[in-house]
């Protein structure tokens, strides 16, 4: 789940935050740093299953409108020494888009 601070907001210097499956101990969190709907969603992220879990990487989701619909880019950056989890998250990003597509596609 991603949620912003309070119940209903997401607003620049808000939170992330999320937990995986409850029998998981997942947790990663994260600071939103910029804003601007609807096109740009930036946030850091932080995730107890890197090597250094108070590392901090950056999430930028950034929409843009086509012809077709709207092209989606999320860049995860800063991972550079967090190897692990790059290898991950080059796995899990395509996942989560997909899961995405699928949901707004119904």
């Amino acid at each position: 789940m991603i949620r912003g601070s309070e119940a209903h907001a997401v607003r620049s210097h808000g939170r992330v935050q999320g937990k995986g499956d409850p029998t998981q101990v997942v947790d990663h969190r994260g600071k939103i740093v910029e804003i601007k709907p609807p096109n740009l969603f930036v946030y850091t992220w932080t995730a107890n299953w890197h090597e250094n879990p108070a590392h901090q990487s950056l999430v930028r989701w950034e929409l843009t409108p086509t012809a077709k619909g709207t092209m989606v880019k999320v860049t995860h950056s800063g991972l550079k020494d967090e190897q692990k989890a790059l290898q991950g998250y080059s796995q899990g990003w395509p996942g989560l888009l997909l899961q995405v597509k699928t949901y707004l596609e119904k």
